[in-house]
């Protein structure tokens, strides 16, 4: 079976880059979902730092904190966009 959330394998995707923006005062951790739903690679972000993806539609990245306060999941879109990650940030 296949998890809820994971990225689609399919080839031919669009690039879509994908960039976060750290405004919380804590460091964040972004994930990459893979195909199967597992954790992929992690980029760490402290705060104020900006982090760039050259990624696919239809990629799933999960941001979260250390803390518990931030767990957001995101895909790229067209156009790209910034996702900016503030501590008020609860989204799912």
């Amino acid at each position: 079976m296949t998890p809820a959330v994971h990225s689609n394998p399919s080839k031919g995707r669009w690039r879509a880059d994908i960039t976060f923006r750290n405004d919380t005062q804590v460091e964040i951790s972004v994930i990459a979902i893979t195909a199967e739903g597992r954790r992929g690679k992690i980029s760490k972000l402290k705060p104020n730092e900006e982090l760039t993806i050259h990624a696919r539609i239809g990629g799933v990245y999960v941001v979260e904190s250390l803390d518990g306060k931030v767990y957001e999941i995101h895909s790229p879109s067209m156009p790209a966009r910034t996702v900016i990650v503030s501590s008020s940030s609860t989204s799912m």
